[in-house]
Order: C-alpha cells, then sequence, then structure tokens
C-alpha cells in the first residue's frame, strides 16, 4: 500500500486545522498570540494584504519572524505548513534551530512534522530580507494538523505525503474541521480533469 493510501485509511473522519486565522482574513497584530493565532513582532516590517503576509526589512539580511501559537500535546506530532515565496524558515524557540527551510523566487510550500515539547507549542516563521537577492518575503495558508491525533500514534505520515493530501484542498488550506478522505478524493478528480483537458489540448479528442 502507498504512503498516501496508507495515511487516508488509518486518518480519522475528520481533521482540524488548529490555526483558525492561518488564511490570514484578520490582519496581524502585535497583541499577545492567542492560542491558535499568528502575532508579528513589529507592523512596521509586515503588512496583510489581500490574504498573505508581505514581509519587509530595513537592511540587508535582516530576520523578520511570525510567531505561531497552537494547543498542543506533548510528544504528539504536528504537520506545520504554509504557502510562501522568498527565503523562509519554520524556526524552533526551544532549541534555536530551523526545522525547514525554503529558497526560492516564486510561491511553493513550507512544511515539516514537528514533534511538540511543550504546551502549547510555539513556531516562528521567519523571512530574511536579502536586498540583492529575492527581497521581500512573503507567507499565506498557515495551517497546523495533530498528526498523531489524525493518524494514531505510530502512524503519522511525513511532510511530504501531507503535502501530497493538502493537495486535495483548494488553495492547499481549509478553515475548522474538513473531512480528509473527500478533500483528497476531490484533489484527484480535479487532478483527472486537468490530465483530459491537457490531452484534449493537445489534439487528442475528447
Amino acid at each position: 500500500m502507498d504512503p498516501v493510501t496508507l495515511a487516508l485509511a488509518n486518518a480519522r473522519t475528520n481533521v482540524k486545522n488548529l490555526i483558525p486565522n492561518g488564511d490570514l482574513s484578520t490582519p496581524l497584530t502585535q497583541s499577545k498570540v492567542p492560542i491558535g493565532g499568528v502575532q508579528v513582532w513589529s507592523t512596521a516590517y509586515f503588512t496583510t494584504f489581500d490574504g498573505y503576509q508581505v514581509i519587509d526589512g530595513l537592511f540587508s539580511d535582516e530576520w523578520r519572524s511570525s510567531r505561531i501559537v497552537f494547543d498542543s500535546v506533548v510528544g504528539h506530532k504536528y504537520y506545520v505548513t504554509s504557502l510562501v515565496w522568498g527565503i523562509t524558515t519554520f524556526w524552533d524557540p526551544i532549541t534555536k534551530t530551523y526545522f525547514a527551510f525554503r529558497n526560492n523566487a516564486n510561491w511553493g510550500r513550507l512544511s515539516a512534522v514537528l514533534t511538540s515539547a511543550e504546551t502549547p507549542q510555539e513556531v516562528w516563521l521567519r523571512s530574511i530580507y536579502v536586498t540583492e537577492g529575492p527581497g521581500k518575503g512573503y507567507y499565506r495558508n498557515l495551517l497546523v494538523i495533530d498528526l498523531t491525533s489524525t493518524f494514531g500514534a505510530g502512524n503519522e505520515p511525513t511532510a511530504d505525503v501531507m503535502d501530497y493530501v493538502m493537495d486535495g484542498f483548494a488553495d492547499g488550506w481549509f478553515r475548522g474541521t474538513q473531512n480528509l478522505f473527500f478533500a483528497f478524493a476531490g484533489g484527484v478528480m480535479r487532478q483527472i480533469a486537468d490530465l483530459k483537458n491537457a490531452v484534449i489540448s493537445l489534439g487528442g479528442g475528447a
């Protein structure tokens, strides 16, 4: 059985996003972040614009961080992901190390599986401002899922598997609680439709 099928077979019916405002529909502030929320250190360097966060800086090689806090169980594994642009990392403020890194001047997914060491759990999404490189950083569609609660201890899928499953959701993100299996099945059907349309456009017939 392939990893995606195995993950879905082990999953509970529903899955919850632990970051309700992950689509940034509410502008972020410097106020103390609630559990399940996101906080920026200084609004002078962050702008919420049309559903995504712009990370700016004054000097080259400056790191700017957004603080993400979610309710957690110590020892549980969590899938943490965001769509990002530029040089971005997920940073663990306890170990002071990053556990995911992406450097690309186009939109893509930054994701990792993190084992919780505190409750609530805190993660920083950091972007470096490079005047001679990608420049500003961007992120949107933050999402955190408790893999241990969803799939069971020992059955937690990898970040790569979860990335594939999340492609079944519109914009690779969802609010609240959703049915994981039907979302993935919907994604597969869209991929089939896209493939069919591509074949037709190449003269392959209807």
